[in-house]
C-alpha cells in the first residue's frame, strides 16, 4: 500500500470519495493504538470496581442472612435497631449503584472510542455534501460533540462507581460496628 493509498482524496475527486466507505479509510495506527491502551486502562479499572463492588453484594448478603436467619446453637443478637438496619441497607443500595455506574461506565468509554474512530476516518475521508446529506466534516463535526459527551459521561460515571464502593463499605463498616454494640439477647 503506498502513501497516496492513505491520502484523503482532493477536492475534484468526488468520485472516490463517494464510493468509499467508512470502515475501508485507513487511519493512523500508531495514534489510535495510543487511544485504544489508554481505554483499555480505564476499562480494567471499571472492571476491578465492579469486581469489587459485585464480591461486596455477595459478602453482603452472606452477613444479612447470619444476621437475621442465626444457627440454632450460636448467640442470637437483637439486630433489629435502626442503625444495622439503615447501614446495611445503605451499603446494599451504594454497591448497587457502584456496579451499575461501572457497567454504564464501561458502555459509555466504548461509545465514546467508536465516535472517535467514526470521527478521524470523516475527516480523513472528507466526503462532500450532497442535497440528500450533509457532508464528512459536517458529520464529524456532529459526532466530535457526541464523543465528548459520552467521554465525559463516562469519566462520570467511573468516579460515581469509585465513591460508590468507598461509601458501601464505609455503610458495611457502621453496620457491623452496630451490631457489635448490640446486646446478646437471651432465649
Amino acid at each position: 500500500m503506498s502513501a497516496s493509498d492513505n491520502a484523503p482524496p482532493k477536492p475534484g475527486d468526488v468520485s472516490q470519495a463517494e464510493s468509499v466507505s467508512l470502515g475501508e479509510i485507513a487511519i493512523d495506527r500508531d495514534a489510535f493504538e495510543l487511544d485504544l491502551k489508554i481505554n483499555e486502562g480505564y476499562q480494567s479499572y471499571s472492571a476491578e470496581i465492579l469486581r469489587l463492588s459485585l464480591l461486596a453484594l455477595t459478602g453482603l448478603s452472606f452477613v444479612w442472612l447470619k444476621l437475621y436467619l442465626p444457627d440454632k446453637d450460636s448467640a442470637f443478637r437483637d439486630v433489629s435497631s435502626f442503625g444495622v438496619y439503615g447501614s446495611l441497607g445503605a451499603a446494599f443500595l451504594a454497591f448497587v449503584l457502584s456496579s451499575g455506574a461501572a457497567l454504564l461506565h464501561r458502555n459509555t468509554a466504548s461509545e465514546s472510542l467508536a465516535y472517535h474512530l467514526t470521527t478521524l476516518r470523516r475527516y480523513k475521508r472528507r466526503r462532500p455534501a450532497r442535497s440528500d446529506r450533509p457532508s464528512d466534516l459536517e458529520l464529524a463535526a456532529r459526532d466530535t460533540a457526541k464523543r465528548d459527551w459520552f467521554f465525559k459521561l463516562s469519566g462520570l460515571l467511573l468516579s460515581a462507581s469509585a465513591v460508590l464502593l468507598v461509601i458501601g463499605v464505609l455503610a458495611f463498616g457502621v453496620a457491623m460496628f452496630c451490631v457489635m454494640r448490640s446486646p446478646i439477647a437471651s432465649h
